[in-house]
């Protein structure tokens, strides 16, 4: 019996005596040995059909033989190549994309290669990119286009992050346009879907310590404190009280002049630790605000990432224009729209400083259902 036999026997019968507990018990004990899940619910299958755990000859897939004519089409498809993968092969082919991976290494040199870097785009590229968001923001002047990464590209195999191979029997005869994986020295910023005729961007600084009102202040201090600064610190001193204890076991007083440096040392350690203790203060994250005009309006970023990824933070307009607000982070929950004054000179970040503004709102225009004994005094006004 075979190792594969084995382990298929052993999934038959464990099913057929713990089948009251459910397939997911089966599954779960043999997945913990790594077993894929698609064998197990195979064997399970058996046993509901009453056909046994062994293999029946003629059972499985009907072999799909490669001609040579089959071979040399599938060589022409893949050779210098990274626009097909095993998958699209294997459907074209009418079998597994395994099936495809053993036939190339067979009858073929081809082989699957990593692609290198290279710099990302010509300037010409750069230019026609210009050129394409200028016409979209003709045909789409006025009206609200949502994007779900804010980018685009034409999809296609050779366009998707996740293909990073390309597939060759002789590397130096593949093209460069396969070989290499366009990149850029550093990734630009700015994402493409932001339209900026004048291709001006004025920036700046906040630290929002200045804006929290002053119990959340306090709040976000203690959880940071209590999070990133305690346990680690707390950790430091521990080893530090530990290393003086266990000198103080070894050396008893009184020192010689190197154990009196040594202990001095320990000592001091520890009072260094209290002292940075009494002296931490968290003087709250500063973002960077960008604000352009696209022209329309103003447009504003604040660039919550922390990190330069303009993709992953909202792009708001004044709040007179498009009632649009955000959140800071899920760590302060503190919603924010902007509004932009003199002539792009100051860009007034505009939160929520208490519930006062909340409070009134609902007095005079709360809104739930008609003759609703909490609406407010002219239900639904703006």
């Amino acid at each position: 019996m075979t190792k594969q036999e084995e382990v298929r026997k052993r999934i038959y019968e464990f099913y057929l005596n713990n089948k009251l507990q459910g397939e997911k018990f089966t599954v779960a004990h043999f997945n913990a040995e790594k077993i894929p899940r698609s064998t197990i619910y195979d064997i399970i299958k058996r046993v509901e059909n009453d056909s046994g755990h062994k293999r029946v000859q003629g059972s499985g897939c009907v072999a799909k033989i490669m001609t040579p004519k089959r071979i040399r089409r599938l060589k022409a498809i893949f050779d210098h190549s990274d626009r097909v993968s095993m998958r699209t092969a294997g459907q074209k082919f009418g079998c597994s994309h395994s099936h495809i991976i053993k036939t190339l290494a067979k009858y073929t040199d081809i082989k699957s290669y990593t692609k290198q870097g290279i710099p990302h785009r010509q300037e010409n590229q750069n230019e026609r990119i210009k050129t394409g968001i200028d016409r979209l923001y003709c045909v789409f002047k006025g009206k609200s286009v949502i994007l779900d990464d804010e980018s685009y590209f034409t999809l296609s195999h050779s366009t998707i992050n996740v293909n990073s191979t390309y597939y060759s029997s002789n590397r130096d005869k593949t093209p460069p346009s396969v070989k290499y994986r366009k990149k850029r020295k550093f990734e630009p910023k700015i994402p493409q879907t932001w339209i900026n005729p004048t291709g001006e961007f004025r920036i700046g600084v906040k630290n929002l310590f200045s804006i929290f009102p002053t119990s959340l202040k306090e709040r976000v201090k203690n959880e940071k404190k209590e999070k990133e600064w305690d346990p680690f610190h707390k950790f430091k001193l521990a080893e530090a009280a530990k290393h003086l204890s266990e000198f103080e076991k070894v050396c008893p007083n009184p020192y010689t002049e190197k154990e009196k440096l040594e202990h001095s040392n320990l000592v001091q350690a520890i009072e260094c630790l209290n002292l940075l203790e009494q002296k931490y203060e968290y003087c709250g994250p500063v973002y960077d605000c960008i604000l352009f005009h696209d022209g329309t309006n103003f447009r504003a970023c604040i660039d919550t990432s922390e990190k330069g990824a303009l993709e992953e933070c909202h792009l708001l307009e004044p709040f007179k224009i498009s009632g649009r607000y955000a959140r800071l982070s899920d760590i302060d929950m503190l919603n924010y729209s902007i509004n932009v004054y003199e002539n792009g000179d100051v860009l007034s970040i505009v939160i929520n400083s208490s519930s006062h503004g909340t409070h009134v709102a609902a007095i005079a225009a709360a809104y739930f259902e008609p003759e609703h004994e909490m609406n407010g005094i002219a239900p639904g006004a703006q």
